[in-house]
């Protein structure tokens, strides 16, 4: 890849990382009812797609680290922690 190619690449990724941001934000705001996790299916698809399986994982488990402190910050719904968990892991 040319110099032009790989900066577009690092683009993406940037803007992936940022909407993963972004979409634990909202989640937060959005409360405990309505759960935006679909959404950072976007973020993961991106990087995989240009950076391959092992940038993938890490991004997902971003998600993961996200999803779990928007769920401990606006009380998830479930009656024990570990259920909470299971959830997000599954």
């Amino acid at each position: 890849m040319d110099g032009g190619g790989e900066r577009v690449v690092a683009e993406k990724l940037r803007a992936a990382l940022i909407l993963m941001v972004s979409i634990a934000i909202y989640d937060f705001l959005a409360g405990r009812e309505i759960s935006l996790w679909v959404l950072y299916v976007v973020s993961i698809a991106v990087v995989s797609w240009h950076k391959g399986a092992k940038a993938g994982a890490a991004t997902s488990g971003l998600a993961v680290v996200l999803l779990s402190v928007v769920g401990a910050l606006t009380g998830h719904p479930y009656s024990s922690d570990l259920y909470c968990y299971i959830a997000t892991f599954s």
